[in-house]
């Protein structure tokens, strides 16, 4: 539950259709997610959503809606300012993050070490995006260091 919150749903667009996986809100304030290359590699940007909560305060699982609110234009645009085949990662920046929306907790990265400089996949980190039936835990586990704008 600590890390549902940070969950976001990606739809990237395809000249076909469209691919889908998960990633993490990492920094609230920069509006930045982190996901695997695979997800993000079919272009320069993706739509993000956040877990919807239905009336009855159960979050909406049915990805087909997940979907439908894209076309919508109900989802957030994101740009991909990353991407690193080798570690399948990417880097993500929101256009917007719903207010009250919280970074993935702290404790839910190891802390750095060189020892550890490759990326740590959670359950949907997956080599397929068909795998991750999210909104489960889907938070990705990193100890590369990122700063915005270099890349």
């Amino acid at each position: 539950k600590k890390v549902v919150k940070s969950a976001v749903f990606i739809v990237s667009p395809l000249k076909d259709g469209y691919s889908m996986g998960s990633g993490s809100l990492v920094d609230a304030e920069k509006r930045i997610v982190i996901t695997n290359y695979h997800v993000a590699r079919h272009g320069k940007f993706c739509y993000c959503q956040f877990p919807v909560y239905q009336k009855d305060g159960e979050i909406m699982t049915d990805k087909t809606k997940y979907i439908q609110r894209v076309a919508r234009g109900e989802a957030i645009k994101a740009d991909v300012l990353y991407m690193d085949s080798s570690r399948d990662l990417a880097i993500l920046k929101l256009a917007s993050v719903p207010a009250g929306t919280p970074a993935l907790p702290p404790g839910c990265m190891p802390p750095p070490s060189p020892s550890r400089s490759r990326l740590w996949r959670g359950r949907c980190a997956t080599s397929s995006p068909d795998l991750c039936t999210w909104p489960e835990t889907c938070s990705l586990f990193w100890t590369i260091p990122f700063h915005a704008g270099s890349g």
